[in-house]
């Protein structure tokens, strides 16, 4: 995967090869890949919903976003239960 950062210029190009390796390599149903955005203090989220990359880009602060909290503190962030 790392391979794949390098040969991509832009995130939607990524994001698409990324959205038809991944489904090879781990099982999901959800998956959020976040950008820190320096300009403007927020965390950029990028979704997936099963093998499609939406397209769709969240913008959170990064008091209100687990991937802003985990970037601030660079450590990992881990939920036993989600209910």
């Amino acid at each position: 995967m790392a391979d794949l950062m390098v040969h991509y210029r832009s995130l939607p190009e990524l994001f698409h090869e990324l959205a038809q390796r991944l489904p090879k390599v781990v099982d999901f149903q959800l998956l959020n890949f976040s950008l820190y955005d320096p300009e403007r203090n927020v965390m950029k989220l990028h979704l997936w919903e099963g093998d499609v990359f939406s397209g769709v880009v969240r913008e959170e602060s990064l008091d209100e976003s687990a991937s802003g909290w985990v970037w601030e503190h660079q450590k990992s962030l881990l939920f036993p239960d989600l209910r």
